[in-house]
């Protein structure tokens, strides 16, 4: 038995160890990829693929894109995160895989970053072939290796709809497909994101993005080795878009709740075993939310017009001042880098 135990424990550490090495060389690929990626948006933008804006411009905007909305939420206005992005991605993989687009009508090319110039002449005819999700963006596959990369910014909306449908007023890209249906990109903030990329342009857009959350490698010794040297608190951790995707502000606050950690803690902290307790009650409340269809709190809906609601099952996020579901206590609202954070200080320590 102690012979077994040994054997085990060896076996445990050079796994813990060869996941270390992998994480070290994961990070010096990805500063490379980055390094790759910045030139090739300069490409993009000096060239004739997207419209009216110089490299310095667009390059602070699209910066921006990636990195500071992901980081916007603010009362009245909620990002869909990973389990919206999920639900809407496979509606529409149920509904316009393999569909030929006939159109491209765009009424606004003026989002958060401009809309791919040419993108009716370089979609028409494409068939749908793979409709998948990284991180809060939905992309679309075509059968010659262009991609249509989408984010819904903070009111973004897909609406599967037929040709004829009334058209509203911030309905600012509409796709029409050959059997009479379409899907409309609406966003009365306009804080979205419309773009088309080559196979070699997709890879960099994404070539600095963390791990999916509900991967096998996702685990309790990938986020102990994550979290060993974070110097910030776990919350702000889990929402680090270069270390885990998709996770936002409700989220987060669940799974930390789910998991009995506060999210005051230090995320380098963390023993062992809370990492694999934080790393389980992520994928459970990430894969809950996606079978209720994501959370609705203000203009999230399905493609199909419906809502969705796990916000019916939130524990602690938006529960400021009502009684912990579990111990009654109060449940306490504070702000963490400007956001709001909501947890329950006697369950969550």
């Amino acid at each position: 038995m102690i012979m077994n135990n040994t054997k085990k424990n060896k076996e445990k550490e050079e796994e813990r160890k060869r996941l270390a090495k992998a994480l070290k060389q994961n990070i010096l690929k990805r500063k490379k990829q980055q390094q790759s990626r910045q030139r090739t948006l300069s490409k993009l933008v000096c060239g004739e693929e997207f419209l009216g804006e110089s490299t310095a411009e667009y390059s602070n905007v699209f910066e921006n894109d990636k990195i500071t909305i992901r980081n916007l939420s603010f009362e009245g206005g909620i990002m869909p995160e990973l389990p919206e992005v999920e639900v809407i991605s496979n509606f529409l993989l149920d509904k316009i895989k393999n569909k030929q687009i006939s159109n491209v009508i765009v009424n606004n090319w003026n989002l958060r970053a401009p809309i791919t110039k040419n993108i009716d002449d370089m979609l028409k005819g494409k068939v749908i072939r793979n409709i998948k999700r990284r991180g809060k963006y939905t992309i679309w596959n075509t059968d010659d290796s262009v991609a249509v990369i989408i984010h819904l910014g903070m009111s973004g909306k897909l609406i599967y709809a037929d040709h004829d449908q009334m058209r509203n007023k911030h309905d600012h890209v509409v796709f029409l497909f050959s059997d009479n249906t379409s899907i409309i990109f609406n966003d009365p903030r306009r804080f979205g994101l419309v773009i088309v990329l080559n196979k070699e342009q997709e890879t960099d857009f994404f070539s600095d993005f963390g791990m999916e959350p509900l991967t096998d490698e996702f685990s309790g010794d990938y986020l102990q080795e994550l979290l060993k040297n974070k110097k910030v608190n776990i919350k702000s951790a889990l929402m680090d878009n270069k270390s885990i995707v998709g996770v936002g502000n409700i989220y987060a606050s669940e799974s930390l709740f789910r998991a009995r950690i506060s999210p005051l803690r230090s995320a380098k902290n963390l023993t062992y075993r809370e990492c694999e307790k934080l790393a389980a009650e992520i994928k459970n409340t990430l894969s809950d939310a996606i079978a209720a269809g994501g959370s609705t709190l203000k203009d999230y809906a399905q493609p199909s017009g419906s809502a969705g609601y796990f916000q019916n099952n939130f524990y602690v996020y938006g529960k400021v001042q009502k009684p912990c579901k579990i111990c009654n206590n109060i449940i306490t609202l504070i702000r963490q880098n400007g956001r709001s954070t909501y947890f329950c200080n006697a369950c969550q320590n």
